[in-house]
């Protein structure tokens, strides 16, 4: 809104105009007041009123005197005491400029400026000044204008405040002319008729808790504010009103809550949790927590400060496992949530912070009594119990293998944030959280590493390294809540692809699978590495076996006929490496096996060498992040196998001139964080691949 008062000087003529009496010249002395003649002389004054322009952002203007809506101009001049004279009225552009007849002595200037020509439209301002006119010298007259106000604005300096902590907030009121600009300058408001107007503020809140700095404006003010004390909870409306115009009101108020943390994630149906809950923004006497499902009933909510309240939770005997959503709400607004974990099972206690029965090959084991691996195995058997830590503070487990897969519903609470740590020891993957719902809560899991397994390189081919994915959590097809989890030096490493140069073996090797790698061919091809464990070989030109794994396993290859048919590559199971293709370079016309494909993660197996056929076996393509094996060389032949697909793709080779390619197979990939969904959900989320949103960028 445009400031509209601006001091207007009128500069008076040097020229006198006679009025009655007989002609002559002017006197050479000026002529006061007190001795003026008879008849009485004039002097022409001239006026000029500069227009501000009008912004098109009423922000940005800068506080001006004259309004940027005026048209036109008005000035009546007339003795003091006497009425004043016919108005002169001007019509303006940017300027106002004209002149009018004063008296000599002293007079009394009216100016009025308004919205339209002619004199037309609205008042915007007014202006009444006496002074003393003299000739023969420069007169000029200083004269303030005051707005005439038609409307009121309130506004503050913040809409929010903090709630428990005294404190003040700036409180801006104006009165707007009858075009909306912001009245300003150093003159008092005033009506249409001329008369002052005192702007009176209010405050709603009856409390005492709150005190407005000024109440009565008679002219444009700044510097006004509203105290308030901690005990203030109200969300008051400051009022500004005045005779003859609409009020105004603007509402302080408190900003919405916001939840952090709570003091206990899980809790067993049946019992009662109490809560410590942190955030902001909390109020005295209007403040309620709430969980999302039923089953879980909350009481006893005492605010103790803004960033801190105590609370009840009550869990049915026949409240439902998983997690609920747990917001606070004030006559402000409601929170985000924060999961709160029901367990329907019993409750295991960890208390050993050892890990010394991993198993064969590691992560096969069933763990020792009160460790945290044997803790998972006994939770899988059934659904719903909680896995607790008392095995001191803080206790470090670190792992001699990955932990079993988590099958069925469960809670693992490491208590306390800071009280859990599981430590991969740079060797191997933490959870991995097979089918269920699974809470994992308050654990800090560092060092884990996830490491694909190496493909295996045979004569000329060479199979592909399997995925490193997931380090600290690897999600199957589990819906997974991840709670106050914080991550430390966690990493993911693709397999190596295997080398197809320098091997003398004339099979497949097998590719690398999620964890184990790839087993090499000799007469039979290689097995593809599973989840754990390595694969095998095979024999008499079959394929070989898969390594071992959580879900299915890679199968055996065989060997239909020794005389028709290639030797069949192991087909890789979920995680899992293709077997390597068979040999057929001693059995006639055949063509060299193909490689099997890799499963999810796992590299594809490298194809077979062929006979005197004309094509050598294939690689075999690799599954999600695993690389494709390379395919075999067609010793008697003319054209190389085909590379397999995934994960970049190994290349077929040949020495014949058939479709080329690069001897060595890729690496397998790798994802970019330590939790990764395959086919569940995370905190909700069913994006699959890495999932960021589950990392704790801090120690919660």
């Amino acid at each position: 809104m445009i400031a509209r008062k601006r001091l207007l000087a009128l500069a008076l003529v040097a020229s006198l105009v006679a009025c009655g009496g007989a002609g002559g010249s002017a006197p050479s002395s000026p002529i006061l007041p007190g001795n003026a003649p008879t008849q009485p002389q004039t002097e022409s004054v001239a006026f000029r009123i500069l227009i501000p322009a009008a912004s098109t952002a009423s922000a940005a203007r800068s506080p001006r005197y004259i309004s940027a809506s005026t048209q036109s101009a008005s000035i009546a001049v007339g003795p003091s005491g006497g009425s004043p004279g016919t108005p002169v009225v001007i019509n303006c552009t940017s300027v106002c400029s004209g002149t009018v007849s004063a008296p000599v002595g002293s007079d009394t200037f009216t100016v009025n400026l308004y919205d339209a020509a002619n004199g037309g439209g609205h008042l915007l301002s007014t202006g009444t000044l006496t002074q003393s006119i003299v000739i023969d010298q420069a007169n000029n007259v200083n004269l303030t204008f005051n707005g005439v106000v038609a409307s009121l604005h309130i506004a503050l300096a913040s809409p929010t405040i903090v709630p428990g902590s005294a404190g003040s907030v700036g409180v801006n009121v104006s009165a707007l002319d009858a075009d909306g600009n912001t009245i300003v300058g150093p003159g008092t408001y005033v009506n249409a008729a001329g008369s002052p107007v005192s702007i009176t503020l209010s405050d709603s809140d009856t409390s005492g808790n709150s005190t407005l700095s000024q109440t009565s404006v008679t002219q444009p003010t700044s510097g006004i504010t509203l105290g308030y004390t901690a005990a203030f909870s109200a969300n008051p409306t400051i009022t500004a009103s005045a005779s003859g115009v609409s009020s105004a009101s603007v509402v302080l108020h408190f900003p919405a809550p916001t939840l952090s943390t709570l003091s206990v994630v899980s809790g067993v149906a049946g019992n009662v949790v109490n809560e410590t809950v942190t955030g902001t923004n909390f109020v005295s006497g209007s403040t309620t927590l709430a969980a999302s499902g039923s089953g879980v009933t909350v009481s006893s909510v005492s605010v103790t400060d803004s960033t801190t309240l105590t609370a009840t939770f009550t869990l049915a005997g026949s409240a439902a496992f998983g997690t609920q959503n747990v917001t606070v709400s004030t006559t402000n607004g409601t929170s985000g949530s924060f999961p709160f974990a029901v367990a329907t099972g019993s409750v295991l206690t960890v208390t050993a912070a050892t890990d010394t029965s991993p198993g064969t090959p590691p992560g096969t084991g069933s763990g020792a009594v009160g460790d945290l691996r044997s803790a998972i195995l006994a939770a899988d058997t059934q659904t719903g119990d909680t896995i607790v830590f008392n095995c001191g503070a803080p206790c470090h487990i670190t792992l001699a293998g990955p932990l079993p897969p988590m099958t069925a519903n469960m809670v693992i609470d490491g208590g306390a944030y800071g009280n859990v740590v599981i430590d991969g020891g740079n060797t191997y993957r933490a959870f991995w959280a097979q089918s269920g719902t699974i809470v994992l809560a308050n654990l800090e899991i560092e060092n884990a590493l996830a490491h694909g397994g190496n493909g295996v390189g045979s004569e000329y081919t060479g199979s592909g390294g399997g995925a490193g994915l997931g380090a600290g959590i690897f999600v199957d097809g589990a819906s997974l809540s991840a709670i106050n989890l914080y991550f430390l030096n966690d990493a993911v490493v693709g397999g190596n692809g295997g080398d197809g140069q320098a091997i003398t073996d004339d099979t497949g090797g097998g590719g690398g699978g999620l964890g184990g790698d790839g087993a090499p061919g000799t007469n039979g091809a290689g097995g593809g590495g599973g989840i754990l464990g390595a694969g095998s070989a095979g024999a008499s030109f079959n394929g070989g076996s898969g390594g071992v794994g959580f879900s299915n396993i890679a199968a055996s290859g065989s060997l239909s006929s020794s005389t028709a048919t290639p030797a069949t590559p192991g087909i890789a199971g979920y995680g899992g490496g293709g077997g390597g293709g068979g040999d057929y370079i001693g059995l006639g016309s055949f063509n060299g096996g193909n490689g099997g494909a890799g499963g999810f993660g796992g590299g594809g197996g490298g194809g077979g060498n062929g006979g005197s056929g004309i094509y050598d076996g294939g690689g075999g393509a690799g599954g999600f992040g695993g690389g494709g094996g390379a395919g075999g060389i067609g010793h008697g032949g003319s054209v190389g196998g085909a590379g397999g697909a995934g994960g970049g793709g190994g290349s077929g080779f040949n020495i014949s001139g058939g479709a080329g390619g690069n001897l060595a197979t890729l690496a397998g990939g790798s994802d970019a964080t330590p939790v990764f969904n395959f086919a569940g959900s995370v905190n909700g989320s069913t994006a699959t691949g890495p999932v960021a949103s589950a990392l704790g960028s801090s120690p919660p």
